[in-house]
């Protein structure tokens, strides 16, 4: 039905490795402290799947450090590749209310609403369908099996530190669903101290909202919490609909962690639940209620100076239940990511991973029941190597799914450092 997000028809690290890393400061959480965003423009060009950029940036800018674009930490301006960065400040400074909004002036990104607070959005990155961006959440992926396109409408981003995009294809280290590119949301966490927030605003269409938060940190721990909630009468999903199409969203992001010489282990949770009024083609007022959630279990070890390992345990859920019919669409999906990083001496990163996932994938729409368990497998390597003003990233995964079979992916990057604000870089 229109307006309903999944129950319509459902389908079948300068002169060497970036600094973060050599230095092993890269937390479990994914990556250093976040500095200034560096400026930079790119002209980039396509062709048979071969792209070329040159970037440059203000001598005087710091690169904020990432670790999407090839799963090790690096600044922004070391990855041979298009990322952007949004930080707190500039959630602060945005007053988003979902992650699309956060997303809408982004180079290489379209949003597409169908109405007001809490109604079916999709993003498209660099073109490709809605369903071709990987979405992670601190590092666990949420895209559901059913559309495959996660519900950004419901992602407050009062539960937001930052947010990495990288776009143009990553598949061989994330899978299938990288073809556009990448987006990862990292939740709040603490670095130092205790903190303590709170914010609360309301505006028109009767729509409030708050949020409260408590955050440690010390030398072998770390723990906190965060509280939302929004709600709004909205608008008329359809503009000949006579009825506001309200919207309720409950989040939560909670955390724990040790630290212990080089292991380090977290448990964290978050989730969004509420419900979403909406119209279908009859102009009938409807609503469904959802359930988006993220459980992830990360231990960091570093058993000997030049090797890293880290092991993330995952659950998903992505849930939709009519509320005035028995329709559904549950995607509950449990995923094991080991990765291995070796350092083979100062100019040499090499990352070895084996991912598994399993997916039950159900649904109810029209009549029409989808009822699928999917297993996936995968093995990724790839190699980082600097060579003075000379970057080179090779990459390989072979994935077996248990409906469309064994396939490989590769990439092939090239990066040159022309100056300190000036590099060009090419990808295949």
């Amino acid at each position: 039905a229109e307006g309903s997000r999944s129950l319509g028809t459902i389908p079948a690290p300068p002169a060497s490795l970036p600094r973060c890393f050599v230095n092993r400061s890269v937390s479990a959480h994914g990556g250093c402290a976040l500095e200034k965003q560096v400026k930079r423009f790119a002209i980039v060009a396509g062709l048979a799947g071969l792209s070329v950029s040159l970037d440059v940036h203000a001598e005087d800018s710091v690169a904020p450090v990432i670790v999407t674009a090839t799963r090790t930490a690096q600044t922004a301006d070391e990855a041979l590749a298009a990322v952007t960065v949004i930080t707190r400040e500039q959630i602060n400074a945005s007053q988003a209310k979902d992650v699309a909004e956060l997303l809408r002036f982004e180079a290489g990104i379209d949003i597409a609403r169908n109405g007001g607070p809490g109604q079916q959005t999709s993003v498209f990155l660099r073109g490709t369908d809605s369903n071709h961006t990987l979405v992670l959440i601190d590092g666990v992926r949420v895209n559901p099996g059913t559309i495959g396109a996660p519900a950004w409408q419901n992602i407050d981003p009062a539960m937001i530190d930052r947010v990495e995009i990288v776009r143009g294809p990553r598949s061989t280290l994330y899978g299938s669903d990288a073809i556009g590119g990448v987006i990862q949301i990292f939740t709040h966490r603490a670095t130092t101290g205790t903190r303590v927030t709170a914010s609360a605003g309301g505006g028109t269409f009767d729509s409030q909202d708050g949020a409260i938060g408590a955050h440690h940190a010390s030398s072998h721990w770390r723990a906190g919490a965060d509280v939302s909630r929004q709600v709004s009468d909205g608008y008329p999903a359809r503009t000949d609909a006579t009825t506001d199409s309200g919207y309720n969203n409950t989040s939560i992001n909670a955390y724990g962690g040790l630290t212990f010489g080089a292991f380090d282990a977290e448990l964290s949770h978050w989730q969004a639940s509420g419900r979403t009024a909406y119209h279908d083609f009859l102009l009938l007022p409807l609503s469904q209620d959802f359930s988006n959630r993220k459980t992830a279990l990360a231990i960091k070890a570093t058993p000997i100076t030049p090797w890293v390992t880290i092991l993330r345990v995952g659950q998903a859920r992505d849930h939709i239940d009519q509320v005035q019919n028995n329709d559904f669409a549950h995607t509950d999906r449990t995923s094991v990511d080991w990765q291995n990083d070796l350092q083979l001496g100062r100019h040499n990163l090499l990352t070895l991973g084996a991912y598994q996932a399993d997916e039950h994938t159900e649904a109810l729409s029209y009549g029409t029941q989808f009822d699928v368990d999917t297993e996936t497998r995968a093995l990724y390597a790839q190699d980082q190597l600097q060579l003075g003003a000379n970057s080179l990233l090779a990459a390989w995964r072979t994935t077996r799914h248990e409906t469309f079979g064994t396939h490989h992916t590769g990439e092939l990057s090239y990066g040159y450092q022309f100056s300190h604000a000036v590099r060009a870089y090419a990808s295949y």
